[in-house]
C-alpha cells in the first residue's frame, strides 16, 4: 500500500508479526536510518497504540498494546457508534484511507491568523487544478469577498500555516507529514472559498458564508479538482454543525467516481467551541498514525461520527 507513513506500515507489520525489535523492524520494513523506527514506536507507545517490553533475548519488542484500538485487528469499519444516544450508521470504508496519494483531505479555516514577516508568494493555487470556467468564477468571487471585508494581502502566507486556532495548533505537525506523504489537503476557506494547504493567503477577518460562492461553487470546485487528480478516497474533517457541513454535505462526489467518502465530525459537547476544533486536530495526528478508528478518542474524551458521502 503505497503513501503510507512509517507509523501505519510498523503497525501493520506488528499485527502480523508481533514481538518484533527495533532493528528487525527496520530491515524488514527498508527504513533508514534504524533510529527513524526506535523514534516511531517510542511515539506510538506513548500513545498507547503499542507496548515496548524487553523480550527474551534482551532487546526491546514491539506489540501491539492490550485494549488499544488496533488490538482487535479491525480490518473495517462495519458500525459506526458514538455515545448510546447517537445515530449509528453502517458503513464499508475505514477510517483510514487505502492510499494517502490519492485521498482528499478537507478541513476548515480557522478565524485566528498567524502574521510573518517573510512573504511567501510561491505556491500551487487550486485554480491550476480546475476547469477554466470553474477557475474563473472561483476568481471573481474571491474579488466579491475582498469588496465585503478588509483583506491584507502584502504578505502571502501558505493556508496551512497562515491559519491557527485550536485546530491547527493540535493538528499543524499532522498536516505537514500527511502532506509529505502525498495527501491532497484542501481548506475551505471564508475569504478564499477553497484553497490548497500550500496555497499562498493573506490575512482576512471572515466566516465561512454560502452564498458568498453561489451555484454551488465550492462543492463543484472540490469535484473538478478531485476528478483532475484522480482521487480515490475523501476525508473531511469539521464540526458537525455550521456552514462548512453544510457545504461538505451538498458535494456529489460520486461525480469523480469516489465512493470512499466520509465526513467526520466531532461528537457534540459542552465547550465544543474550542474542543471540537482541537478534536479535529487530534484527528489529523491519529490518521497519521494509522490509529484513526471508531473507537478513538481524543483527549477531551470525544470521539468521530462518520457521515458517508
Amino acid at each position: 500500500m503505497s503513501g503510507q507513513t512509517h507509523s501505519q506500515r510498523i503497525i501493520a507489520l506488528l499485527l502480523q508479526k508481533p514481538g518484533l525489535d527495533d532493528d528487525e523492524i527496520a530491515k524488514q520494513l527498508g527504513i533508514e536510518p534504524r533510529q527513524t523506527v526506535n523514534q516511531v514506536c517510542r511515539h506510538l507507545a506513548t500513545n498507547g497504540v503499542l507496548q515496548r517490553e524487553r523480550g527474551a533475548t534482551g532487546k526491546i519488542v514491539n506489540n501491539i498494546a492490550v485494549g488499544s484500538a488496533l488490538s482487535a485487528k479491525p480490518a473495517q469499519v462495519s458500525r459506526v457508534t458514538s455515545r448510546p444516544n447517537a445515530t449509528q450508521r453502517d458503513f464499508d470504508s475505514p477510517f483510514i484511507p487505502e492510499e494517502f496519494a490519492k485521498t482528499l483531505l478537507v478541513i476548515p479555516c480557522s478565524g485566528e491568523k498567524r502574521n510573518f514577516d517573510v512573504v511567501g508568494r510561491d505556491g500551487p493555487a487550486i485554480a491550476q487544478s480546475l476547469p477554466k470556467d470553474i477557475a474563473v468564477e472561483l476568481m471573481k468571487a474571491r474579488e466579491c469577498a475582498k469588496s465585503l471585508v478588509p483583506f491584507d494581502e502584502r504578505r502571502l502566507v501558505p493556508a496551512w500555516q497562515r491559519y491557527d486556532g485550536s485546530l491547527y495548533e493540535s493538528g499543524r505537525n499532522a498536516l505537514a507529514d500527511l502532506m509529505a506523504a502525498g495527501m491532497h489537503v484542501i481548506i475551505l476557506s471564508g475569504g478564499y472559498g477553497v484553497v490548497l494547504a500550500q496555497e499562498p493567503i493573506g490575512s482576512y477577518n471572515a466566516r465561512l458564508v454560502p452564498s458568498w460562492w453561489p451555484n454551488r461553487l465550492i462543492e463543484r470546485a472540490l469535484v473538478a479538482y478531485a476528478q483532475h487528480h484522480e482521487i480515490a478516497s475523501v476525508r473531511a474533517f469539521v464540526s458537525a454543525t455550521g456552514p462548512y457541513a453544510t457545504v461538505l454535505k451538498r458535494v456529489r462526489w460520486g461525480e469523480a467516481g469516489i465512493d470512499d467518502a466520509l465526513m467526520l465530525t466531532p461528537e457534540p459537547e459542552p465547550g465544543g467551541m474550542r474542543r471540537s476544533p482541537a478534536t479535529q486536530g487530534q484527528a489529523l495526528a491519529a490518521l497519521r498514525d494509522g490509529v484513526l478508528s471508531p473507537a478513538w478518542r481524543s483527549s477531551y474524551g470525544l470521539g468521530l461520527i462518520a457521515h458517508a458521502g
